[in-house]
């Protein structure tokens, strides 16, 4: 396996060829955990889930290797959905044997109508997560609309993506700008979601004011 400084040379290589997460995803260069179980609960009792909830179908919106669905979802889910756009990133989140990986983009015009395969085998999920992935896909509006559509009446969704929101996507080794913005102007000009688990000694920052005000409207 690569070192350090030679994994980032050959990165910069593959990626005159592929995209970034594929690249990243065939030099398995990091692991993918963007929240600890502590938080996750923390943001899932302030949106109203009762302490020790057992969700019954959770889905995992551009999901990576698998790292977060396996640490965090599958101890909470009786099933386990990955949706990655990355074909290899899908194929070491299925390797993990403890959920089930798909190779589709939501957002993607042959869902219009339905949803995939793969999320109609799990069934209506009543838990979600979409972590740094408005800011990284071409049809961020519409994803979240399909996200809408396809929950469970009761869902809960945790959605985040990094400030300031420079959306942009790839396209095989090239980066483009985004087909559409998302539209949130009720409250920051700048279309950006954020989460940020306050602690008790904190002043809120604008992470948290903008995280309460979407568990307000039940985004």
């Amino acid at each position: 396996e690569l070192a350090g400084p030679l994994k980032l040379a050959a990165h910069q290589v593959l990626r005159s060829f592929v995209n970034h997460y594929d690249a990243v995803a065939m030099l398995k260069m990091y692991p993918l955990h963007l929240l600890s179980a502590a938080q996750l609960d923390a943001l899932l009792q302030a949106a109203g889930a009762e302490p020790g909830r057992r969700f019954k179908a959770a889905l995992d919106i551009g999901g990576g290797d698998g790292s977060m669905a396996s640490a965090l979802l599958s101890p909470r889910a009786d099933a386990v959905l990955i949706t990655e756009t990355s074909k290899r990133m899908a194929k070491l989140a299925a390797a993990k044997g403890t959920l089930r990986a798909a190779n589709v983009d939501l957002s993607a015009d042959a869902y219009r109508g339905n949803p995939p395969r793969e999320l109609s085998a799990l069934g209506r999920p009543d838990l979600a997560l979409m972590l740094n992935v408005l800011d990284r896909t071409n049809r961020p509006q519409t994803l979240l609309e399909r996200l809408a559509r396809f929950m469970a009446p009761d869902g809960l969704a945790i959605i985040a993506s990094p400030l300031p929101f420079r959306g942009a996507y790839y396209e095989g080794p090239f980066v483009r700008r985004q087909a559409e913005k998302v539209e949130f102007s009720e409250f920051f000009a700048a279309s950006a979601l954020g989460a940020h688990v306050q602690g008790p000694d904190e002043e809120p920052t604008d992470w948290d004011r903008q995280a309460a005000w979407m568990l307000d409207r039940g985004l």
